[in-house]
Formats: C-alpha cells, structure tokens, sequence
C-alpha cells in the first residue's frame, strides 16, 4: 500500500527528512507546480547552499483530485483504407470502409486479411514490417501502396514505399502475434501502462531539473570565484616577490591554508618603531663591518659630536628659559618690589629712593648691625641713640633683612639668568648646524627647523607657549637620540676593533628580525588583499567538499522516485494486471503461477514476469502466453491516448471458454470507452459468430458492422440473412445499365454467400457453417430431424456457380469479372432461387 497519495507526499517528505535547507525549498517548490525556477528563486537557493540564510518550512499544497482513466483526447476514426495498388495480393478494386464504431472482418486463409493487416500495422507501427509488402508471385509489379483516411485528414491520404512508417501511432494502436511475442518476451514499464498524471510523478523530474539549474550556477560561481582565486595569488605573489620562500611569495591553491595565520600575523604588527631602530641598527652594524663602512662610520660620530655640541647650548638653554620662565619671573619680581616699597615708604627721606634708602642701608649694615647696634651709638655720627632712634634702626634692618628683599634678590638672579639664556637663544643660528656634515639632510632639516622654532618662540618679554615647550621637548629628544647614537657608534667602533665576528653574527640575527619585521609590514599594508586570497580559498574549499554532495541528492530523488513508483504505479499497474486475468480466464495471475519482479531504473520501475524463475515461453501453454500478452495490451487501453483499436486474429490457440472470455472483455471496452473505434479481424469461424452474439445481446448491433473478406478482392458486409443478400444482389441489379467491376465482384460475393445461406438455413438448418464446423451443443440435435439433402443436379448447379462467382487468380484478365454481363449475373441468381425454392418445396 502507497505511503502517500501522489508523488508530492513522498517528495516533500525527502526535502525534510534530509534536513538540508535548500533540498527542502526545492522539493516545496516542485510540489507547488513551479517548473521554472525565477531569478530570486534561484539566488535564495544559492544564500540556502553557502548557509547565509535559513529556511521556513512550506505548508503543503491542496489536494486536488486528480481524473482518472485516460486524459481527454480529440477522436479520431479510421474511415477507408484502399484501395491497393501493388500491395501484396491485394486487389486494386478493395477498399475497406468502416463507418461504425465496431467492424469484425473474416478473412479465410488466403483470403487477404493478412496483408489488409498488414497495411493497418504500416500506418499504427515505427517498425517496418518483416514480410515482404509487394506482390512476389508478379514478375512485374508498381511500387505497394494504398489510400487511406482519417477523420482527421480533409483529404485522402495515401502510403507509398519506402514511405514512412507509424504515420498514425498515435491515432491506432494494434496487436497482432507480434505484439503478443514481445509482450511475453520483454519486461514491462508500468508507466507505458498505468496513466501516471494524476500520481504526479512528474515533480521528481522537476526536482532533478531544478537541482541541476542550481547546481549549474554554483558550479558557475565555483569557476567564477576559482578565477578570481587565481588573480588575486598572482597579485599576493607579485607583492611578496621579495620576500623569496615565504609563504605569500609562493603561495598557490595548494596551500592557502596558511593565508589565516598570515592575516593573523599582518593584524598584530604595530611595531614601525621596532622596525626603523632595527634598521638603523642593521644599516650601523653593516657600516662597522667593513673598513669602508667603518670610516664612514667615524665621519658620522664626529659629525653627532659637533652637531651635538652646537645644538646643547641652545637646548639648555630653551630648558632653563622653561624651567624659569621670565615673563613670570619679571611680573613676580615687580610685585615684590611694589610690597617692599610699601613698607619702606615711612622710612625713605625726602627727595630720596627706596632704592637710594636700600643702597645707603646695606654698606650701612656692614659696618654696624642695625638690628642690635652696639655701643648705641649712631656708626656714621657717633651720637648717642636714643629709644627712637634705636627703633627706627631696627626698622632699617627689618627691611634689609626680611623675606620680601631675599624674595627680590633671587628673583633679580633668575632674571639675569634667564637673559643670558635669551642671548644664548638669540644669538643662536639654526640655518649654520652641521654645516658641511657627512650627515644626511633628511637628519638635519628637521633639527634645524626646530631650532627656528624655538628661536622664533623663545624672546625677551614673550610668554613661552605650547609650541615652544614641544620644540624643547623635540629638541630634548634629538640630543637624547644624537647621545645614543654616539654611544652605539663609540661602542660599534670599539667592537670592530675587538671582535668583528661578534658584529657579524649580529648583523645576521638583526637582518632576520628587519626581514621578519618587513614581511609583517608588507602584510598589515596589503592585508585585504590577503583577505580576499583567503575568502576566496575558503570558498574555493567550500565548494570543492560540498558540490559533489548533488550526487548523493540526486540519488535520492531518484530512489524516492523510484519508491513512490512502485508503490503508486507498479502496484496500481499490478492490480489492474491481475484484473485482465480474471476478465480474461477467470483466474488471477497467481493461479498461472506468473509473478512480476521489480528489475530498476531510473525513477521508475521496469516489470519482468516469470513462473518460478522461469521465462513465461518456456513454462505456459501457448493459449496462456496468448492470455497474458492480452492481459497487458487491455491494461495499456486503459489509459492510451489511440482512439483506433486493431486486433489481428487475437484468440488463437484459444479454447472456446477463453473465446467466450475475450468477447465480454472487448464487449466492456467498447462500452467503457463510447468514442473508440474497435476494428477485429480474424479468420476464426466460431469466434467470428461468437463476437457477433456478445455485441448483439449488449444491445450494440447498431453500432457494429460484420464483414467478409473474400478472394482478397472483396470486403462486403456480412450476413446469413437470404433475404437481406437478395436484397442486396437486387439493389444492383436494378441499376440501369451494366454493372461496373467493383458492383459485379460485390454482387459475385453476396451470391457466393446466398448459396450457403440458402444450403445452411435450409439443407442443414442453420447447423453448417462455410468455413469451419462449429462446436455441436447437445441439446441441438432434435433439429437435424428437419435436414433436407440436396439433390445431385442441384448439388452440380451450385457447385458450378460457386465457382463461376469466385475468381481464384485476380490478377487472371480471363477470370475477372468484367467477362461476365449484367445478364449471366440474372441467370446465375435466377438459378439460386430456383433451387432455393425447390429445396423448400421439400420440406
């Protein structure tokens, strides 16, 4: 029993179960009925893939039902073949015609109805037939062909060798011995059979269709990024040239996997100043390892030492200047002197200074302590000191010896340091440092400009800025950095006396870390571009370990289609086999010991039937092979698309129960399907009487026409009727003037079948058939009591005009019918009747 319904079931349940996102959409879709994946489709397919997006399960589509049986098809019926011209045997006069929906032909031995389906299977078969189509017995013969018309076709339509075959495939479909041979011989593909639009198997193809369209663009973008892949390790390549064995120097698709501790090691390099101080370091260690170097090196540090010397005195100087700061200093020493005058105002004379009052004081105070004079005396008079006077003494030399006039006094020390500084700034001149040195300008322009700085920043009365505390600073790390370089020149010079291999092995280690250092650098400085080489390498990687993956997908889509198959299809296909079994022999298959084994393909399943293992030739009877190759062409009428149906002699090697069977069958599909046309020939007496009582009692006489081809001249319709072949024979006769050839064969023909009429109804009362005993029944022999035996001279008349109105050459001008008139045909009937009469005079 099916899982699901239709294929959708099973395709949406392989898009879950799988858990991947993007089988998932595309199984949803191909559900849905897209059939065409659209652009944005297909790029959400493409986020789902490289995973930078995610997946909503879809609900699944309604459920419409789907119709069954057969899909609808415009009808179409086959209304005249003929007539022949150089066909086989066949008469150039036959023309079969079929304006009913049922035709049954008999055809004796020899009588045509081989070749006429012959012609039926060159217009329903791709296949050329294997029998020869012209007439072989002819020493002279046109080229075989017929005429021929559908009801699709506004015009006669005619076949010609080497003309093509299977024109009408698709309106006819036949079985004949042929059909039957491969139908028992080759395995069955139950999709030929069973109608397989309403299981909706066509969503596994489109699922397929829409995975290789997915994969095409991936597999474009794979191409695209390898591309750019390959251009972006040529320009890394080129950028890391110099940098000979590194990694990025020969980097290749190979080994981009070392592209991550690359970036790594380009994102942690800050050390430009490591780098400069390494090299530099590397440029002295070169210098002192040579003796060229060397002196060059000696010119350099005597260089730094008269730069130094010429740049000291103006950096002290700029310091010191710092460190006092003037224009403070003078506005501080100002305010002192103000305090001080304030308090010494009471003691300065009339017309006098606090300056001239200082002046006479200090000397004053050498000579005598004024604080505490001794004798009390006045040191300049003499004179005795009274209580007043001592006090203002005391006042003098609070004056000269409190804070405020030490406070001034070192305040005018500074002041005059720092204008020594001003001058030893002013009269410096920047433009003239390491005049005509061996130093490099780019080491001594800047040196030079911070000099004007300072010497433009740093004047008598102006405040010291910003800018000139930094040109200080700058000038302070100059000297500091000129110091260090006199000292690492002093001791390069000292160690190339000592140990040069010392120097040697440094200058080889520091040229490793300047190397290692560089290639850092080099890194940090094109590090998206690296980027970029590593992006597209892990996408590179990523497509190579994941598009192989559609293999295994599509193998799963194919073995889920192939699992909804055969449990949609091929077990539908089975029951319906199994069905045709009982219709057709009233057992199951089973009971023939037939069984049917899945043999695979791809998203389908293809049938091979066997009994125990056995092919089913070498084990059934040949009326059981003929069962089973029915069995399968009504299961495959179910739902093809021909609307004319052909069967060539299908119950041999039948036994009259199984003749029996294979009428009802064809009776209900010929109910079943109203606007099909079923066309059966066969040569088969009984089943030729037994086809015509199982229309007649379905009540579809009306729509059934029996015909006899005889002599392969003639196709009349038949009938055992003595009446209706009178009438027949009388319709033309009473045409004025002589027959033509085509009326004179048709009116032999229904005179032939007038005379077994006439013997079978009343000779042998309707007990003798002209072609075959038929099967006695038992119950039938009270009505041989009524069998009148004909008389010798009628037996010689009818057997003279049998032969008289049948021709056994055709294609004999001696025999044909255009040497016998209108009236030999009157004499000829006129006979008939009247042993007809006597017979019945008889009774």
């Amino acid at each position: 029993m099916s899982t699901y319904p239709d294929a959708i079931g099973y395709l949406r349940n392989l898009g879950h179960s799988e858990g991947i996102p993007w089988l998932e959409m595309i199984c949803d879709a191909a559900a849905s009925g897209i059939t065409t994946l659209s652009p944005f489709d297909l790029d959400t397919l493409v986020q789902l893939f490289t995973k930078r997006a995610s997946y909503l399960r879809q609900p699944a589509p309604p459920t419409v039902a789907a119709p069954a049986g057969a899909a609808a098809i415009t009808t179409d019926r086959l209304e005249i073949i003929g007539p022949f011209h150089g066909f086989k045997r066949l008469g150039d006069s036959l023309a079969a015609s079929f304006p009913k929906r049922v035709s049954i032909v008999f055809g004796a031995n020899g009588s045509g109805k081989s070749s006429l389906c012959d012609a039926l299977q060159i217009l329903a078969s791709n296949d050329a037939p294997k029998r020869p189509l012209h007439d072989v017995r002819a020493t002279t013969a046109p080229s075989p062909s017929f005429d021929f018309k559908f009801t699709s076709d506004s015009t006669i339509q005619n076949w010609s060798s080497p003309g093509s075959y299977g024109s009408r495939a698709g309106a006819l479909k036949y079985f004949d011995s042929g059909v039957a041979v491969h139908n028992i011989k080759n395995s069955v593909q139950p999709g030929r059979i069973i109608e397989l639009a309403p299981f909706k198997l066509d969503v596994f193809g489109t699922a397929k269709k829409h995975c290789e369209e997915l994969r095409a663009e991936l597999q474009r973008m794979q191409n695209e990024n390898a591309a750019l892949l390959a251009g972006t390790e040529n320009q890394v390549r080129t950028k890391f040239a110099t940098f000979a064995g590194t990694a990025l120097a020969t980097l290749s698709s190979q080994n981009t996997a070392t592209l991550k501790a690359q970036i790594e090691s380009g994102e942690a390099y800050t050390k430009d100043g490591e780098l400069e101080e390494k090299l530099k370091k590397k440029a002295e260690l070169e210098k002192a390892t040579s003796e060229e170097g060397l002196k060059l090196l000696k010119g350099e540090l005597s260089a730094l030492k008269a730069l130094d010397g010429e740049i000291h005195p103006i950096l002290i100087a700029s310091e010191m200047l710092i460190e006092i700061d003037p224009v403070v200093q003078a506005r501080t020493l100002k305010e002192k002197e103000e305090e001080l005058e304030v308090l010494a105002r009471a003691l300065i004379p009339t017309g006098a200074s606090l300056e001239k009052l200082m002046a006479l004081i200090r000397p004053a105070n050498e000579v005598c302590n004024l604080h505490s004079p001794e004798p009390e005396v006045c040191p300049l008079c003499k004179q005795a000191l009274e209580a007043n006077e001592l006090e203002l003494f005391k006042q003098y030399a609070d004056l000269l010896t409190g804070e405020l006039d030490a406070a001034i006094t070192q305040l005018r020390k500074v002041i005059e340091t720092a204008d020594k500084n001003l001058k030893v700034v002013a009269d410096s001149v920047p433009d003239n440092w390491a005049k005509d040195s061996v130093l490099p300008p780019e080491r001594i322009e800047p040196i030079k400009s911070i000099g004007k700085v300072i010497k433009e920043r740093f004047k008598k009365g102006d405040l010291i800025d910003q800018a000139g505390e930094a040109a200080a600073a700058s000038l302070r790390a100059f000297v500091d950095e000129v110091s260090r370089s006199v000292e690492e020149k002093e001791g390069l010079i000292e160690n190339a006396r000592k140990d040069r291999d010392e120097l040697l092995r440094q200058l080889s280690e520091v040229s490793t870390d300047c190397q290692a250092l560089l290639y850092r650098k080099e890194i940090a400085e094109n590090i998206n571009l690296i980027k970029e080489a590593y992006r597209r390498s892990q996408n590179a990687d990523y497509w190579d370990s994941n598009l192989p993956t559609f293999a295994t997908v599509l193998r799963k889509i194919t073995s889920t289609a192939k699992k909804a198959h055969k449990e949609l299809v091929v077990e539908d296909f089975k029951a319906r086999l199994n069905d045709e079994y009982l219709a057709l022999a009233e057992r199951e298959m089973s009971a023939f010991g037939v069984e049917l084994k899945d043999v695979g393909g791809d998203g389908a399943v293809t049938v091979d039937h066997h009994v125990a293992g056995q092919k089913i030739e070498a084990v059934l009877s040949e009326g059981e092979q003929r069962i089973h190759a029915l069995a399968l062409f009504f299961a495959e009428l179910e739902t093809c698309e021909q609307q004319v149906i052909v069967f060539d002699d299908p119950i041999s090697s039948f036994d009259y129960n199984y003749i029996g069977n294979y009428s009802n069958r064809l009776r209900d599909l010929i109910q079943k399907y109203p606007a099909r046309q079923v066309v059966v020939l066969t040569h088969n007496w009984e089943f030729f009487v037994q086809i015509q009582t199982t229309m007649n009692r379905a009540g579809l006489n009306g729509h059934t026409a029996v015909y006899v081809l005889e002599s392969c001249v003639a196709l009349d319709e038949y009938s055992e009727s003595i009446d209706d072949l009178k009438s027949g024979i009388d319709t033309i006769l009473a045409i004025s003037g002589e027959p033509t050839k085509d009326q004179k064969e048709s009116m032999a023909g229904k005179m032939r079948r007038l005379i077994e009429a006439v013997v079978n109804t009343h000779v042998f009362n309707k007990q003798r058939h002209q072609f075959k005993q038929k099967s006695q029944q038992v119950s039938a022999f009270s009505e041989f009591t009524k069998v009148v035996p004909l008389l010798p001279s009628e037996a010689q008349s009818l057997r003279d005009l049998f032969e008289k109105l049948s021709i056994t050459e055709h294609d004999d001008p001696r025999n044909a019918y255009v040497n016998t008139d209108k009236a030999m045909f009157v004499t000829r009937y006129n006979a008939i009747k009247n042993i007809e009469t006597a017979i019945v005079g008889r009774k």
